[in-house]
């Protein structure tokens, strides 16, 4: 049987693979589907898509908290290049702008639910002079997930990317369905479709 530190240390390893496999999808993303208009923003999403790779390997060697003091620095320093940045009202970039929106509040709720509510109950805990037990083993999982899913929102959100990902995958559904494994699959859903209709 596994022991509570190894099996967290394993989680943040494979957490930290998935942060990097999700974050390397979305700086692929950026720098090959972002609309022209997204001017500077690109840049600011690669930087955090790159930070939060940096992110990940740093939670596997560092304690938690100091990975949330960097990630408190950075993100102070990103919203305000942000601001900076957010200033065109045109249809089309109000669209873009709309999108990028909402794709920072999910970015947004996802280190709020991840790591800082996490985080504060085991503050809470302490203060309290309570004994947490196991649960304080829960915020090292929940922490070394917050690099791993917080792309998704970005890539599902922002329709141009969301766009990629799709044709991505129905290039490679019809490049397998070519197969002989896919055409005898297409060839057994038909039977199977037929004599369900057949009975109903």
């Amino acid at each position: 049987m596994l022991d509570w530190e190894n099996s967290q240390y394993a989680f943040q390893i494979a957490a930290a693979i998935l942060a990097a496999i999700s974050n390397s999808l979305l700086i692929y993303l950026i720098t090959h589907f972002s609309p022209k208009d997204i001017g500077d923003y690109k840049h600011l999403m690669l930087f955090i898509s790159m930070f939060e790779v940096v992110y990940a390997m740093l939670d596997l060697v560092v304690q938690p908290n100091l990975s949330m003091f960097v990630v408190v620095f950075y993100g102070v320093k990103c919203w305000n290049k942000m601001r900076s940045i957010l200033t065109t009202t045109s249809s089309h970039l109000e669209n873009i702008q709309n999108q990028l929106f909402y794709a920072l509040v999910a970015q947004t709720i996802i280190p709020i639910f991840l790591m800082h509510l996490p985080a504060l109950t085991m503050f809470m805990f302490s203060f309290l002079e309570l004994d947490a037990g196991h649960l304080s083993g829960l915020v090292s999982f929940s922490i070394a997930l917050f690099p791993a899913l917080d792309p998704i929102p970005t890539i599902l959100i922002i329709s141009s990317y969301r766009d990629a990902i799709k044709k991505f995958v129905n290039k490679k559904c019809l490049k397998f369905r070519k197969t002989k494994i896919g055409k005898l699959l297409v060839k057994r859903k038909t039977k199977v479709e037929s004599s369900h209709s057949a009975m109903g």
